[in-house]
């Protein structure tokens, strides 16, 4: 009787779609910046930006101005959370997370806390974009 059951829980085993891999939405979607991103950066003081990233260069454009961080480079370090470095080296902790095709990061700029809610206001900035489709 064992090896019946050995052979039902083998069988169950082995039925794709059973797995953790096989089920949509439970695994976490990784965070890959290659490519062209466009969307909008919010700054929290008022000062919404369109926003552009491409070769790990971010720019906002809001009218005659706009803001440029050089070399843009997002790491993740753990479920949902990453580190990213600024143009001038500067390194800021932040959060991301993904809305269908877009993705959200927020990130602080006064101090190593991280952000708890995708929101801007005056310690940290809110990123939002999507994926830019290759022109045919």
């Amino acid at each position: 009787m064992s090896s019946a059951l050995a052979m039902i829980l083998t069988t169950a085993m082995t039925v794709p779609g059973n797995g953790p891999e096989m089920v949509s939405g439970e695994m976490e979607q990784r965070l890959d910046l290659r490519g062209e991103w466009e969307g909008s950066l919010d700054s929290g003081a008022a000062l919404i930006y369109k926003a552009n990233l491409r070769e790990n260069r971010l720019v906002g454009r809001r009218g005659i101005g706009s803001i440029q961080f050089p070399r843009f480079l997002v790491e993740e370090d753990g479920k949902g959370t990453i580190r990213a470095t600024l143009g001038s080296g500067r390194v800021v902790k932040g959060i991301y997370r993904w809305e269908g095709d877009r993705v959200l990061i927020c990130f602080r700029w006064s101090d190593s806390l991280r952000p708890t809610s995708f929101r801007a206001d005056n310690l940290q900035w809110l990123l939002i974009l999507h994926r830019v489709k290759p022109r045919k």
